[in-house]
């Protein structure tokens, strides 16, 4: 298997952290101001945040699927073997 630096694009790791840091920070910030904005209780709030966060793991699932072959627990045991 080659790495995301093999593959000729070295700023993969770094950009998905930052795209990982700011959707987290954003969370935060989104749930403090629903809560100023309008009274509304935890549990709505926690369903918006699924709602949210919906299309972005179907579209990983999507993602992981589209090589035809699905990663089961022993392809990380055998990674450095390759």
């Amino acid at each position: 298997m080659r790495s995301a630096t093999a593959l000729g694009n070295p700023l993969a790791g770094p950009l998905c952290a930052v795209v990982g840091v700011l959707g987290f920070s954003f969370k935060a910030i989104l749930i403090k101001l629903a809560y100023a904005w309008a009274p509304i209780d935890a549990v709505t709030l926690l369903a918006l945040r699924m709602l949210y966060s919906a299309p972005v793991f179907a579209l990983m699932a999507w993602w992981a699927t589209r090589s035809g072959r699905a990663r089961g627990a022993n392809a990380w045991q055998s990674r450095g073997e390759e």
